[in-house]
């Protein structure tokens, strides 16, 4: 009796025995295991030796494609060949021919596509693997080949990074039968052989510092007000740069004075509360007023920016007030730091940063504090501007010394 869709689908596991088997006819048949797994195979003999073949499981394949498959191997069968050994021979060829870039590509789209990191992985891969070994067949990449790309003596840390994100995929490519075992040799590269890896940011601002910077914000009238009010946000907020770049209207409440990032764009995975004091709001609203679409900030296309052309806008205003050696995160230990110094409490100063409690009073204690975490930002306002006024009616130092 031929198989059908139906039975495919609603067909149940056998009670005793550990398999059952379902003929469709000239060797092919559905196995349904007592678990419940089912799945297409073809049953046939060469070189007088009973051979059975998997053509797929039942989740991943409809009966009609298993039909087409069953002809496919009945024909090199017929041609006196094994159809097991030959699907063996095709599977070796493609992977002989498969390339760097093919290889990298398949690794990207299926695992790393949908991560957040997919856009600086992206750029990775194709500033510095593609253009130097994309066209190359990844089977035939020893080491030396390897750290010929990532060898850069001006780019260490970045080296490092590189040689990571290649192991992570070409473990993935091995799992999944794409690369054979010669490609494995990449994970005995040590990261020492091609750089170093990143030394903890450890700058941290003064007040001085910080007055000199806010100052230079405040003395930018020609610039894209909307860049200036981000980095001031950043500045004062101690937010990372993708919460404020990534922010929507829906995450901002001015009624109740409340900024909101969404767990989906957390770097915690968790939502991160935090409050908007007096003096942020006019910043918001620059960003509400300007803003075209439901994002804050947006590029004249109406998208959200991606991480480096963001920074590359936020680059002016960081330097504008003449002290240049310092990066945009450097803000966030410059906060924690100086509030600390203040007297705030470091567990509150955990909180304005967004960054998950560990230990038992993560798991317990699920409070916002929002009311210290105001006054620890107001804090630190009048700690940077001194409460001098500045010219939007907001508190302003002047470049002082």
């Amino acid at each position: 009796m031929k198989l059908t869709a139906m039975f495919v689908k609603k067909v149940s596991p056998p009670e005793e025995r550990s398999f059952e088997d379902h003929p469709d006819g000239n060797g092919l048949l559905l196995r349904v295991t007592r678990k419940g797994h089912k799945a297409f195979y073809y049953r046939y003999r060469f070189d007088g030796k009973a051979v059975m073949l998997k053509v797929g499981d039942t989740k991943e394949m409809s009966l009609k494609d298993a039909r087409e498959k069953h002809i496919e191997y009945r024909k090199i069968l017929a041609d006196g060949k094994c159809p097991r050994k030959e699907l063996a021979i095709r599977a070796s060829s493609y992977k002989k021919e498969l390339t760097v870039k093919e290889a990298f590509s398949s690794w990207f789209d299926n695992r790393i596509s949908y991560k957040r990191s997919a856009y600086q992985i992206s750029r990775m891969l194709e500033t510095r693997l593609y253009p130097v070994v994309g066209d190359l067949p990844i089977n035939s990449m020893d080491n030396s080949a390897w750290i010929k790309v990532m060898q850069n003596k001006d780019t260490p840390v970045h080296n490092v990074k590189l040689l990571a994100l290649v192991k992570a995929g070409i473990r993935w490519l091995r799992e999944t039968d794409q690369v054979n075992n010669s490609a494995m040799n990449i994970l005995h590269i040590r990261a020492s052989t091609i750089g170093r890896t990143a030394k903890p940011r450890d700058r941290v601002l003064t007040i001085f510092e910080l007055r000199r910077i806010y100052s230079g914000m405040n003395s930018m009238p020609s610039y894209d007000p909307t860049i200036v009010a981000c980095m001031k946000i950043i500045l004062f907020s101690g937010c990372r740069q993708g919460e404020l770049r990534q922010a929507r209207r829906s995450h901002i409440d001015l009624d109740e004075r409340i900024w909101t990032v969404p767990a989906d764009i957390s770097k915690t995975f968790t939502n991160i509360v935090r409050p908007i004091p007096d003096f942020m709001i006019p910043w918001f609203k620059v960003l509400l007023e300007n803003s075209a679409n439901d994002y804050l900030v947006h590029n004249s296309q109406g998208n959200v920016y991606c991480p480096s052309p963001f920074r590359k806008l936020l680059d002016p205003v960081r330097k504008n007030g003449g002290v240049t050696d310092w990066v945009i995160h450097s803000t966030r230990h410059s906060l924690a730091t100086n509030l600390a110094d203040a007297g705030i409490d470091p567990f509150i100063c955990e909180r304005i940063l967004g960054h998950k409690v560990k230990g038992v009073m993560g798991v317990y204690q699920k409070g916002l504090f929002l009311e210290k975490q105001l006054h620890a930002m107001n804090t630190y306002y009048s700690l940077v501007t001194n409460q001098a006024r500045d010219t939007i009616g907001t508190l302003y130092v002047a470049n002082s010394r």
